[in-house]
């Protein structure tokens, strides 16, 4: 049956009205858009192919609850990049760290509220089982000014870029976080071993929870992964809650030098809107995402006040002596507790890896769907994405610069640019809010994240060049 296209003549945009059920291979009538004005004439048919790819690599999910959905995000919201954080208070100040790290926390929220909003805007005016994040910014632009529409398609593939590269960086993250934490453990008993075969210790463990393909089995690890989290942070809140300086002996406003640096450590420690969208979709009551206790706010919330307490003690505590990880300022020897600190917290990152490691794979799979033996290849495929992470750990063995140059690249374009950008094209004008509050919130998102990227990125690349350096004369 030929899709029936009716046109809302206030905005002359397309809503299909037939119900559809997408398959691999499946190819689509062509739609007229005759009687649509000249600012929008999407090519429906290259945007479908994308959601068939989709729709593809998603479809074996299984269905996740609330409370599922919420272990999810705020493990995806929190990882080993809090532990940072109490650098980044150090490079930002107290007073002004915490008022930046509010901020920010507000902006992604207000932003992935947008992006949820407008896919399911799109998934209804197209009909669609599933749509991605590039896609959903893309349909954005091409709905949009016709300076917007010439980007559109550019715009979907740099997002999928950056996805792939946020999420797989942050991988290698966990990678430095856990041989770094192994070599704490092993340091107390004297034991020295070389960081590399700590890093081969710890890579038959991550490989085998990489082979997961379904969120729902994902679920135990997120859980064990949020419990000893939880316990872990705990512990070093206790920690550095106690035997306090005078308030006053530290910087209430950082250097202005350092606030890059402290940005990007920010905005890495937050960034979680990639996984967001797929969470959403893969829920069985998706209105429970959003709302004012939806799982996303919730989530959120918990997360932002959860970086802002540990790094505003973490500071306080440690001054100019805080490390590039909180656990690094533990006192371990003859300390059972630090040490229980640490294998929690190695716990949870090691179980959250599997969760920041499933979203670049579900975007590559569809582009090896058509290779020979596809089961094979995809194991394949998840091995060379596995060792790739512990590559670039290597390289970069560096937890704090390494978490404030992913921030500065790719967690400002993703949580702070993208879908700004997307906003202006797609929202009307009468639907700014009063006084144009969302306008406001939206070019101050950009401002945030074009300063952030462009000088985040330069100071990060500066440090992490000295860095390797002075590696390389010991």
């Amino acid at each position: 049956m030929k899709n029936q296209l009716k046109t809302n003549d206030k905005n002359k945009i397309p809503v299909i009205q037939s119900k559809e059920h997408f398959h691999d291979g499946q190819k689509f009538d062509n739609v007229s858009y005759s009687s649509l004005s000249q600012d929008f004439k999407p090519n429906i048919n290259y945007d479908r192919k994308f959601s068939i790819e989709s729709v593809h690599a998603i479809q074996k999910l299984k269905s996740t609850t609330y409370c599922e959905t919420l272990m999810h995000l705020i493990k995806g919201n929190i990882g080993c990049g809090i532990l940072a954080i109490g650098m980044a208070f150090k490079n930002g100040g107290l007073v002004l760290s915490v008022i930046m790290i509010i901020i920010f926390g507000i902006i992604s929220c207000y932003n992935q509220h947008i992006l949820i909003t407008m896919a399911d805007e799109f998934k209804r005016m197209y009909n669609l089982e599933m749509i991605t994040f590039a896609e959903t910014i893309g349909f954005a632009f091409e709905t949009g000014p016709q300076i917007f529409q010439k980007f559109s398609s550019f715009i979907k593939r740099i997002i999928t870029f950056f996805i792939i590269v946020t999420q797989l960086g942050s991988c290698s993250v966990y990678v430095v976080f856990m041989s770094q934490s192994l070599d704490q453990i092993l340091s107390c008993y004297d034991i020295v071993v070389n960081k590399r075969i700590l890093m081969a210790v710890v890579f038959p463990i991550i490989w085998i929870t990489s082979l997961i393909k379904h969120f729902k089995y994902i679920v135990p690890l997120s859980l064990l992964a949020n419990i000893s989290t939880a316990g872990g942070l705990s512990l070093i809140l206790r920690s550095s809650a106690t035997d306090l300086p005078p308030f006053m002996e530290r910087e209430l406003i950082g250097n202005w030098n350092q606030l890059p640096l402290c940005i990007g450590t920010m905005v890495f420690s937050l960034e979680g809107i990639s996984v967001s969208l797929p969470l959403q979709q893969n829920m069985k009551k998706k209105e429970t995402f959003v709302g004012r206790f939806g799982a996303l706010n919730v989530a959120l919330f918990f997360s932002t006040a959860l970086s802002t307490i540990l790094g505003f003690f973490g500071y306080w505590k440690f001054g100019d002596d805080v490390k590039e990880s909180l656990t690094l300022n533990l006192e371990l020897r003859n300390n059972i507790l630090s040490q229980l600190i640490i294998i929690c917290m190695t716990i949870g990152i090691l179980c959250t890896y599997a969760l920041q490691f499933f979203i670049p794979v579900l975007l590559i799979l569809p582009k090896v769907k058509n290779w020979p033996t596809f089961i094979k290849n995809e194991y394949v495929l998840r091995t060379t994405l596995v060792l790739f992470t512990f590559f670039v750990a290597e390289v970069i063995p560096h937890f704090d610069l390494f978490s404030s140059l992913i921030g500065a690249i790719g967690g400002t374009f993703l949580a702070f640019i993208f879908c700004p950008l997307a906003d202006i094209a797609f929202r009307k004008k009468e639907d700014r809010g009063k006084f144009n509050w969302k306008l406001i919130f939206t070019i101050l998102s950009l401002i945030i994240g074009i300063v952030a990227f462009m000088f985040g990125t330069v100071v990060t690349l500066k440090e992490i060049i000295i860095s390797i350096k002075n590696d390389l004369k010991m």
